[in-house]
């Protein structure tokens, strides 16, 4: 996510329960050119179901595998040029459950503004062994948050998924108040 921000992609992060409803709205909604996904991910077939979206009459963009490691590339300096914060570059969606899913724009500001609250006002990573953790999946603009904060608070490590009953001693973090309902299963 942050090697396609700095690229300056509009990215809409979809959680891994949405169905295909939901997929299909927001993929429309942001006109995606390319949909990122994990390939066959806890007997899930990603790439069939980006590829089966109802789009109506938008072209169908191009389904991309990717995993959990990055191919490898020469450092090009452009990358690195500061980034315009003002510039909407991250669409959330909601669950959809009350009708279709509304995306939210953002830019940088919001979501680092919030990063900077939980580290700075929070001193989370003050103390450089804090612990952040989040049940929300990645996808989710609360998980971004959470992210965020870790990145730059210290170094961090992640997991593949949110397993119940995994002891790990935690400084601040966020739990849905429906686990499930937000796709904190095995799954996501």
């Amino acid at each position: 996510m942050f090697a396609l921000r700095r690229l300056g992609a509009l990215q809409a992060p979809i959680t891994p329960i949405c169905g295909k409803r939901e997929v299909s709205t927001a993929v429309t909604a942001v006109d995606a050119e390319f949909v990122l996904v994990p390939g066959i991910w806890n007997n899930i077939d990603y790439v069939a179901l980006a590829g089966d979206l109802d789009l109506g009459d938008q072209a169908a963009p191009t389904v991309v595998e990717i995993g959990p490691t990055a191919p490898e590339a020469d450092p090009d300096p452009a990358l690195r040029a500061p980034q315009n914060a003002e510039e909407v570059t991250w669409v959330y969606f909601n669950s959809g459950c009350t009708g279709f899913p509304k995306g939210a724009r953002h830019t940088d500001v919001p979501l680092l503004t919030t990063d900077r609250a939980f580290a700075g006002n929070g001193r989370v990573g003050e103390n450089g062994d804090d612990v952040v953790a989040t049940a929300f999946p990645v996808a989710h603009v609360g998980a971004i948050e959470f992210l965020l904060t870790a990145v730059c608070s210290r170094p961090i490590g992640t997991e593949p998924a949110f397993v119940q009953g995994r002891r790990r001693p935690v400084s601040t973090g966020a739990v849905p108040p429906d686990p499930q309902r937000h796709g904190c299963d095995s799954r996501s």
